[in-house]
């Protein structure tokens, strides 16, 4: 049975998740009393391939604040992006798509991309139009240059995903976030991500 869209109200509660936060504590093997609770909790309501996914994201996922996102939209409208192609790797549950000015909206096509299934499912809920991947940047079917713009928040973490065309550079996550975004967005296009200032510093991300 295809699931159902939800509805007005429903979609006002999902928007509120914000990931597992002070939470992912629950995920820890060594969990004791309420976490360890919860943990049991959770494995008794989540299938196997859920809770790893849910584990591996406690790590890298931030959600980013709606002042950030709203200021990140004010930069795109003084370079005259005025709509196109849209992709947001490493999505969360989109709130880059969910603050995305209308004016822009209305003229886009919205693309994501989200390895956490449970957050790839509320995206999915909130903004059925979009075209949302519940995998793995490394694994997503997205066309060198064919995007107008990339947006997000990238994940960190010290290590990249196995991705045989950037293995050799040796690229820490956001890095390589970084780099695939890049190569997604088309001659002239926009790819404008949240990072750390050790991406600026990096030398070998620089001269490629």
């Amino acid at each position: 049975k295809e699931k159902s869209l939800a509805n007005r109200e429903e979609q006002e509660i999902l928007s509120k998740y914000v990931g597992w936060g002070g939470l992912s504590k629950v995920f820890d093997v060594n969990a004791k009393g309420r976490f360890r609770k919860a943990q049991e909790k959770l494995k008794e309501n989540m299938t196997s391939n859920e809770y790893e996914s849910a584990y591996r994201t406690t790590t890298s996922a931030f959600y980013t604040p709606e002042d950030t996102i709203k200021f990140m939209y004010k930069a795109l409208n003084k370079l005259g992006f005025k709509g196109g192609r849209i992709l947001e790797p490493s999505m969360g549950i989109g709130n880059f798509f969910g603050l995305m000015p209308k004016e822009i909206k209305d003229k886009s096509t919205l693309t994501g991309v989200e390895i956490d299934k449970l957050s790839s499912d509320i995206a999915k809920q909130l903004y059925p139009s979009a075209k949302i991947s519940n995998t793995g940047f490394e694994s997503s079917n997205i066309k060198d240059n064919s995007m107008d713009l990339v947006i997000g928040n990238v994940p960190f973490g010290k290590t990249a995903p196995f991705d045989s065309e950037y293995n050799n550079l040796h690229l820490n996550l956001h890095d390589y976030f970084i780099l695939k975004s890049l190569d997604k967005t088309r001659p002239g296009g926009i790819t404008a991500v949240i990072t750390s200032s050790g991406s600026f510093n990096n030398e070998n991300l620089l001269r490629l």
